[in-house]
């Protein structure tokens, strides 16, 4: 997996998303898209993407999480927090780095009915505290993360079932618009990082998960899920390492 150095990529990381967290969620949920380059519109995820990632990982979490606390890193504006607790999950608690999305992801649940069994707080990869919960999740997390910070997400969360999501290398017109697009940026900024499935299989093995379950798509790429649980027959095939 790449590596960098972990006290640059939390500097990076809080900056970038404390000033881009509201347009990037407004932008890939339906929001206008006029202020992005023609490049950058034409890069990023697809709204089918980015929805059929939202539906496997409810659909997992409906089969697994009923009567479980459920934690999810990378939380954003918290979209699936009620979701969650809808689909039979006993609690939801949500971390993400950026104080904007923290914000956001609390407005937006301060007239629900499942309130008192939902919360949000600030943390980092480097920073997070041990997780209490049953299940740990991400969606696109693990992405922006260096080898080490995907260690120290298994290391504190060890014990806990998880499901996340991996950006793995594709070579498709998306992906070459993408590499163009880096190029634009320079080198220094900060962005997703690639990672393949042995290396994810193992940091979940050293840290007590010797079985990885994973689930590709058309329409999910160039992401992947993994998780130590197995997906729905419904999505259709999974591999089983």
């Amino acid at each position: 997996m790449s590596s960098r150095n972990p006290a640059e990529y939390s500097n990076d990381a809080r900056a970038h998303w404390e000033k881009t967290i509201a347009a990037w969620d407004a932008n890939r949920h339906g929001g206008d898209k006029t202020a992005l380059s023609w490049i950058e519109r034409h890069s990023r995820l697809s709204p089918e993407t980015i929805k059929y990632r939202y539906d496997v990982a409810l659909a997992h979490l409906a089969r697994h999480a009923r009567d479980k606390r459920v934690v999810e890193i990378g939380c954003g504006p918290g979209r699936l927090s009620e979701k969650i607790i809808e689909a039979g999950a006993r609690t939801y608690r949500g971390y993400d780095i950026a104080e904007n999305a923290i914000t956001l992801a609390q407005d937006g649940i301060a007239q629900s009915a499942f309130k008192d069994r939902i919360g949000f707080e600030c943390a980092d990869a480097s920073s997070l505290p041990a997780i209490t919960g049953d299940i740990v999740f991400s969606i696109g997390f693990l992405s922006w993360l260096t080898a080490e910070q995907i260690d120290r997400v298994f290391a504190v969360s060890e014990g806990l079932d998880f499901l996340h999501t991996i950006t793995v290398r594709s070579y498709g017109y998306r992906q070459f618009l993408k590499w163009l697009h880096h190029l634009s940026e320079g080198p220094e900024r900060y962005r997703v990082i690639y990672h393949n499935i042995g290396d994810i299989r193992a940091v979940a093995a050293k840290h007590g998960w010797p079985r990885l379950y994973v689930y590709r798509h058309r329409v999910l790429s160039p992401n992947v899920y993994v998780s130590s649980l197995p997906f729905p027959d419904t999505l259709g095939p999974q591999d089983i390492l």
